[in-house]
């Protein structure tokens, strides 16, 4: 690979708040009876915090899409190095969160089984975990760590990249929009059947089939990797700009924030599986083509430093709650605005010092491994 490039800082920032959208969902309810005066609206947002997944798949597949862009037949992407660089990318985090979990997580499969069942269904679901495929099991993908069923989707797709990029490079210009249309109305397809034909006895099995298994979500990553295509298409003067490009990020949020409102009259499998990907989509090409009125204030360097630790606060959230609510019922703290500041503010600062002393340095190893692994044909140093 060639020199990293400039990073989309807007982006990154952006990433902070959807990390914070999925921590909210997930423990809005450590505030306590304060939770309960919150205005209905606002329990109305925090409960469609489950849509930021698909935020990330999107931007998942922009990213790599923008960063190894410059590949093709000419110059093939090395796909062991991708791979590589990929793994670095998320395990050393992805096994901190595992051994975090650990205590909880076997705990609780001790406490509702017999011991020696209770054992094998810990082992099962932590070799799952770990092996990164829980997300392919319905019973599995929350049974540890249950944010990490999102990682098992991601590895599949970066598995997939190198193909599914190099048949988008193939396509032309013209049918890069219509393709991203479809990858929207693929998602919402294969969602419907679930959404319509299940009954009430069996919808968790298939409602955690249809939600978290990576082929369903698939199509989200495909559509980030379109994107990231028409938007280097469009740096190369060979795709059209679009009408009013300076609306699109605002009018994709206003979108999302109006769909969310009315989430209420909306099946939630549609909106869990890619229903938002257009509105999404404006948003990240928007914000990438730098035309956004006011859109300095996402370049600001406390905002963007937290986008950049917010896989830690996304990956290790759900841990970290575990050992502060025993902390909390330790010192005798229910439930209350101070529980839930000090647990917010944990997260975040453990978010970052992760991000500091594991991901960080995690890739710089990588970068000097594969600088010292010479090519045996020519002697070539390979680049990170």
């Amino acid at each position: 690979m060639g020199r990293a490039k400039p990073e989309f800082l807007e982006l990154t920032s952006l990433r902070a708040f959807a990390a914070l959208h999925v921590v909210l969902f997930h423990n809005l309810y450590l505030l306590g009876d304060s939770a309960r005066a919150l205005p209905a609206w606002v329990h109305t947002l925090v409960s469609m915090g489950f849509v930021s997944v698909s935020f990330f798949f999107l931007l998942s597949g922009f990213v790599l899409a923008y960063a190894y862009g410059d590949t093709g037949p000419s110059k093939p992407l090395d796909r062991g190095a991708f791979w590589k660089a990929r793994v670095a990318r998320i395990y050393p985090l992805y096994l901190l969160s595992f051994l975090l979990d650990a205590p909880r997580a076997i705990g609780y499969f001790l406490d509702h089984h017999p011991p020696l069942i209770g054992a094998l269904k810990s082992m099962v679901a932590g070799a799952a975990y770990l092996g990164l495929v829980q997300a392919w099991v319905p019973q599995l993908a929350s049974a540890w760590n249950a944010p990490g069923w999102s990682l098992s989707n991601e590895a599949f797709f970066y598995l997939l990249y190198p193909f599914l990029a190099e048949w988008v490079g193939r396509l032309h210009a013209r049918w890069l929009v219509p393709m991203l249309a479809a990858c929207t109305g693929v998602s919402l397809l294969l969602t419907a059947p679930f959404v319509w034909g299940i009954d009430a006895a069996s919808s968790g099995f298939w409602m955690s089939l249809a939600g978290f298994n990576p082929l369903m979500r698939l199509p989200e990553f495909l559509a980030g990797i379109v994107l990231g295509r028409m938007y280097l298409l469009r740096r190369s003067q060979a795709l059209p700009v679009p009408p009013a490009p300076r609306l699109l990020a605002p009018a994709g949020a206003a979108g999302v924030l109006a769909v969310l409102l009315l989430s209420p009259h909306i099946p939630q499998l549609l909106l869990h599986n890619g229903l938002l990907l257009p509105l999404f989509a404006m948003i990240v090409y928007g914000l990438a083509c730098c035309q956004t009125p006011g859109q300095r204030w996402l370049r600001h360097p406390a905002l963007v430093l937290l986008g950049r630790s917010s896989f830690g606060l996304y990956l290790l959230h759900q841990p970290i709650k575990s050992y502060v609510v025993q902390a909390g019922n330790a010192l005798g703290l229910s439930p209350s605005p101070l529980l839930f500041s000090c647990y917010l503010g944990v997260a975040v600062l453990f978010s970052l010092a992760a991000f500091h002393w594991v991901e960080e340095p995690a890739r710089q190893w990588l970068r000097a491994v594969l600088r010292r692994r010479r090519r045996p044909a020519d002697g070539l140093m390979a680049e990170a």
